[in-house]
Order: structure tokens, then sequence, then C-alpha cells
């Protein structure tokens, strides 16, 4: 077995290469030109998802494909680049693989594309899509990209799908997301305001283990969640609190003052091309019902997750070490 992974130098991606050389396997890594990864153990090929000529070439000799790559931030000054590289990008590697006959294809997608059940029922991989109406170009390409790799599976090329949830931990650099909300907490003073909502959270190396796993045991057409722990931002901002022993009050900012802060940040990006702090999709994701049942990835995947305590006291390490907080 061969891997051709995208999306190498992510989040997620630099997790599973490590993973990979961990486990003595063998692996083809796509960089885009002046794209960095130092220490790659792999053969590195230069490419981009968005040409499909050249990605038969550099995929060819391998089997497998993991395609992490992304653009994942919540807000971009071009949307267009949504399409072009989750979707359209998708469908080129999609396209490859199955000139190629690959064995085996880990498309990484999102929870965000699943939609809550109402309030009290936790979102599964039977639940139905979220509404392409109420999400961000983000969630909306992956959503794309998903149904995409579902129609591809259907022509056979052996797709599996996994839907992380919100993934913290250990990181390169810090972006959007719960570890960015940790580190301002951390960075705060006396008082740290926030918008209170309900998450699933898992571990990025958890989330590297699952695509592992999903190599080796999930089943073609079929999709795992890769999710831990649910809980509200309060508790979990209160549980940082208490093991980095550095307690801020909590002032939860009410959803009408929330979504009418994210509405002038939005525009107040599109002059200072400075990504907003928060977004109307956002405010109103976190009002929806997030929390996730992993039993599926649990018992057929044979996940077994980190507890949050130590996602969080390595998260905190990370944060130290990277002089984000003293």
């Amino acid at each position: 077995m061969k891997i051709f992974v995208t999306g190498a130098t992510g989040f997620i991606g630099r997790h599973f290469i490590v993973l990979l050389k961990n486990n003595n396997l063998d692996a083809r890594v796509l960089l885009r030109e002046g794209s960095v990864l130092s220490g790659c153990p792999f053969e590195v090929v230069r490419g981009d998802i968005r040409d499909r000529r050249s990605l038969e070439k550099c995929m060819s000799g391998c089997d497998t494909l993991v395609h992490l790559a992304a653009v994942s931030a919540p807000w971009v000054i071009n949307e267009d680049s949504y399409n072009t590289i989750n979707f359209l990008g998708t469908k080129n590697l999609l396209d490859s693989a199955l000139s190629l006959s690959f064995k085996k294809v880990i498309y990484v997608s999102t929870r965000a594309t699943l939609s809550g059940q109402g309030k009290g029922q936790l979102i599964d991989e039977s639940s139905q899509y979220f509404s392409s109406h109420s999400c961000d170009g983000y969630v909306r390409s992956k959503l794309l990209a998903e149904k995409l790799a579902i129609d591809y599976s259907g022509r056979g090329l052996p797709i599996t799908i996994v839907n992380p949830t919100s993934v913290i931990g250990p990181f390169h650099s810090i972006q959007a997301g719960i570890n960015k909300v940790t580190a301002d907490y951390l960075k705060s003073r006396l008082v740290f305001l926030f918008i209170n909502g309900n998450f699933n959270l898992v571990d990025v190396r958890d989330v590297a283990m699952g695509i592992l796993k999903a190599i080796n045991l999930g089943l073609p057409r079929q999709r795992y969640i890769l999710g831990n722990v649910n809980i509200t931002l309060r508790d979990f901002l209160i549980k940082v609190a208490d093991i980095s022993k550095n307690k801020k009050m909590l002032l939860e900012l009410p959803y009408p003052a929330a979504l009418a802060l994210a509405f002038f940040a939005e525009k107040s990006a599109k002059i200072t091309k400075i990504n907003p702090p928060v977004t109307v999709a956002k405010v109103n994701m976190v009002r929806e019902n997030n929390f996730c049942d992993n039993s599926k990835s649990r018992s057929l995947l044979k996940m077994d997750y980190l507890s949050l305590d130590t996602t969080i006291t390595d998260l905190i390490s990370c944060i130290k070490s990277k002089g984000l907080i003293t």
C-alpha cells in the first residue's frame, strides 16, 4: 500500500504524516509550489489539486488516497476559492483515483455537513445534510464535495468518508476554531467575552488515528463521525480555567448582540481584508444542536479517544511553547 496524501501541511495533515511515519507506512505527499513541510519523511511531489492534468502523474504508483486539502477558514475574501479547491479540487482527485483504479479513498469531510435532529437528539451518521442555504462557504463546499464523493463511490471508486467534529489540540500554527478561543481566553485579563454554544470536541491526534483506522477498517460508501466530548463552550472554558489555574470572569454575549457584531465584522472585513473574528453563519451554527454520537467510530473503527483533560493540558503546553502566553 502506498498512500497519496493531500493537505499534509494543515492542522490534521501534519499529525497524520507523523502517524504514518510512526507506523512505518509508505506515502507520497502532494505540496503546492512554495509550500514547505520541514522534515517530511516521505516522497514529495509538487502539484495543485486544481490542475487535473498534473494529478494523474503525481498519483501514479499509489493505490490509496487520503484527501485532507481544503480551504477551511470560515471567511475568505474570494469565496470562489471554496468552490475551486474544496469542490473542484476534490473532483479532480476523484477522477484521477478512478482512472488509476485506486483501491481505497478516504475523503476527510466535516461533521458540520450533518444537521442536528432536534433538541436532545444526537447527530450520527444517518443524520440528514445541513441546509446549504444556512451554512457558510466552507461548509457549503464541503457538503457539495461529500455528495460528490458518494456519487463516485456509486461509480465503483471505494470511498470512505470521515467527518471530524470541532478539532482541537497541539498545533503548528494557530488559526480559527477552539484552539484560538482557548489561546484568547488564556491571554485575556480579567473578563472574557464569549458566544456560548454546544460542540462536540475531538483531539487532532484522534482524528489522524481515525483516518488511519478508516484506511484499514472503514467500509466503502460509509461515513464515520470522528468526535469525542459533547460540551458547551462555557463548560469548556471552565475546564480550561481549572486545568490552567487561570480563571477569568466569563461574560456571555446575547444572541442578538452576537449576530449584530458578526454582521458588522463581516462588513468591515470586506473593507480591511482582515478575517472577521466571528461570522453570521458561525453565530447561527453554534445555536444549532451540535452534540454527536461517536458509537459507530468506536465500534467499527475501534477508536479509543483521548480524554478531554489530556487534550486541554497538551493544548495549553503548546500555546505556551509558541510564546502566545507566558
